[in-house]
């Protein structure tokens, strides 16, 4: 019985002449296109210089791969313990809610509440009044309706007493 690949056919050798000649020219491996152009020693060199770097290559990547199989571990933590004052928590002003709509709910407001009250304790100082932020427009005084007959003349209104329109207009007691 005849064996399928017999070890001295053919079959494991790569012919160059096989290669397509234009593929060779154009190939994107800088070495076989230089091999290409060469003869004789020169053609020789730069094989051997395009399989040395396959090898290289190869020589690399196994390396980075049984580095990456070790799993190592390239984290350090260096912990310090220092004395800070209490309380040791720092509120941070960066956050998606308002205050004043945090402070609605009584169990977040109660804890805020005590949070402040410790840290004044610690300080040493007395606790402050609440100062409430209020808007400008509290002190100002309230806008109120009144009811009165008015005149329309060229699309304009007027108050008159005896005006046949009812309009609402708007004062204040400034």
């Amino acid at each position: 019985m005849e064996q399928a690949h017999p070890a001295n056919s053919s079959f494991f050798c790569v012919d160059c002449s096989k290669i397509p000649k234009r593929k060779s020219a154009h190939f994107s491996a800088h070495g076989i296109p230089r091999a290409y152009v060469s003869e004789g020693l020169r053609r020789v060199l730069w094989l051997l210089l395009f399989v040395l770097c396959l090898c290289a290559f190869g020589y690399q990547a196994y390396l980075i791969i049984l580095r990456f199989l070790r799993n190592d571990i390239i984290v350090g933590v260096e912990i310090r313990f220092e004395e800070i004052r209490f309380p040791a928590v720092t509120v941070c002003n960066i956050n998606p809610y308002k205050n004043s709509l945090a402070r609605q709910s009584s169990s977040i407001k109660n804890a805020l509440e005590s949070f402040e009250f410790a840290i004044d304790r610690s300080s040493g100082s007395e606790p402050k009044e609440k100062s409430e932020r209020h808007k400008r427009s509290n002190d100002e005084p309230p806008v109120r309706p009144a009811h009165v007959y008015c005149r329309e003349s060229e699309g304009h209104f007027s108050v008159d007493p005896e005006g046949d329109e009812q309009c609402v207009g708007f004062f204040s007691n400034k």
